[in-house]
Parts: C-alpha cells; sequence; structure tokens
C-alpha cells in the first residue's frame, strides 16, 4: 500500500541563514500560515520544507536546497543545521514523530535519495509573474480551445468565482500551434478570456487553487507570499477555501 496520512509535526532550526534556535509545530491544523515583518526568515522556512521530501511516484520537480541555498564567495551555508519531525501512515502501520536531520558540512546530508519521499508543491515570487509578461510571443496568436468539465474543473470554477467575486461560467485549456497552454475562462458579456489578458492576481487564484484541488491527499503544498496581488476580500476568502480543501 502507499504511504499515506503524511504529516510535518514540527521543524526545530539550530541555524540556517538568520534563523538560530527557532521551533516551529505545525501539528494543531492542516493549515498554517507564516507571519512577521520583512526578512523574518517566512520564505526560508517555506524553502527548508520544500527540500524536506524527495518526489513520490508523480512526476515533480525535485526541490534540492543548491535551488535555494545557491553557495556563493560569501555565504557556503556549511554551518545549516536543522530537524524536522513528520508522521505517516504506510499499510497498517503509523509513525509518528519521526525525526530527519538535516545538516550542511561540504555537502547537504542525508543524501537527496534518502529523503522522506512525498507530493510537494512550492508556489514562489515567480508564480506572481503574469502570462503576458513571461510570454514571447509577439503577434497574433492562434488557439483553439478546450473547455474542462469535469467535476474538478468544476470545483476550480466555482471557487475561483468565489474568491475573485468574479461570475465566471466556463473554464477552458487554451493552446497554441505549439501545443503550448493557456488558461481561458468565459465571462459574461465580456466572452472568453484567456491569461494572456487576465490580471496578475486573478491568474495566481487559479494556479493555487488548481493544484489545491489537483493535489493528492497528504501533498505539502507551500505558497509563499499568499497575499501578493490580492484584495484584502480576496485574500480573505482564499485562505477560507483552502481551509476548506
Amino acid at each position: 500500500m502507499p504511504i499515506s496520512q503524511q504529516k510535518i509535526e514540527s521543524i526545530y532550526i539550530v541555524k540556517l541563514k538568520s534563523l538560530k534556535g527557532l521551533s516551529v509545530d505545525f501539528s494543531e491544523k492542516p493549515l498554517v500560515a507564516i507571519m512577521g515583518v520583512n526578512g523574518a526568515g517566512k520564505s526560508t522556512i517555506l524553502h527548508t520544507l520544500a527540500c524536506c521530501y524527495k518526489p513520490d511516484h508523480s512526476a515533480r520537480k525535485d526541490y534540492k536546497f543548491t535551488e535555494f541555498f545557491i553557495p556563493n564567495t560569501y555565504a557556503l551555508w556549511n554551518d545549516s543545521d536543522f530537524t524536522i519531525k513528520y508522521s505517516y501512515r504506510d499499510g497498517a502501520r503509523v509513525y509518528e514523530n519521526i525525526e530527519k536531520h538535516y545538516q550542511k558540512r561540504e555537502r547537504w546530508t542525508p543524501r537527496y535519495s534518502n529523503r522522506p519521499e512525498r507530493y510537494v508543491s512550492y508556489w514562489g515570487i515567480s508564480s506572481c509573474v503574469p502570462v503576458i509578461e513571461a510570454d514571447n510571443a509577439k503577434s497574433f496568436v492562434t488557439l483553439s480551445l478546450c473547455e474542462q468539465e469535469d467535476p474538478i474543473s468544476n470545483k476550480i470554477l466555482e471557487a475561483c468565482k468565489f474568491v475573485l467575486d468574479i461570475p465566471y461560467e466556463r473554464l477552458a485549456i487554451c493552446r497554441n500551434t505549439s501545443h503550448k497552454e493557456y488558461l481561458g475562462v468565459m465571462r459574461e458579456p465580456i466572452g472568453y478570456c484567456t491569461s494572456l489578458s487576465m490580471g496578475a492576481g486573478e491568474q495566481r487564484v487559479f494556479k493555487i487553487l488548481s493544484e489545491a484541488y489537483r493535489c493528492p491527499k497528504y501533498a505539502l503544498l507551500l505558497i509563499d507570499e499568499i497575499d501578493l496581488l490580492l484584495h484584502d476580500n480576496a485574500l480573505r476568502r482564499l485562505v477560507q477555501k483552502l481551509y476548506e480543501i
């Protein structure tokens, strides 16, 4: 049977970037917000958690410490040291408060292949960049449209309607002649609107909720700067919807 009911109970950081002697408890709720002033280390904690697991059987990005802690002339990160406690179920057996110690001397340990396995999804600041700023298209784009009417797509559409307070009617995937995909949504009386013309905050809400609905149970979903680009009311509704999911 596959491993299930995965959960990070806590993390204790001896030293990591500017964080020293920090303990964070995640055990009480399935949805946790980390808040603090600029430079307090919020993103550092999320980056760290993203790297604690190796990808499961699904095709997932393998987040490695060198992606977030790049060695350079002034920082080799050789004094990094932290421990996570995690729990999981394997068949009939439940394993609780298992400790995994990570550190860097000459290289990060344990080896990446020896990390526990889990579906991890990290959404950083780069997910805030709107398609129109990241796309290379500079002329007319020919698109074919495929409406998404499966149950999960309908849930995503309804959730985005609730969060953004916009009367979407249908969700679609649009593909150009090179098979590149763009989000498409039907809005009356505008008609179909693609991610080439949607607002940055609007696009990010669709990305986050799509991942939240489509990722497997007990996935670890990490969202950095969740409040970026969002009106206060939309942010409150997004957090409410994530808690429901």
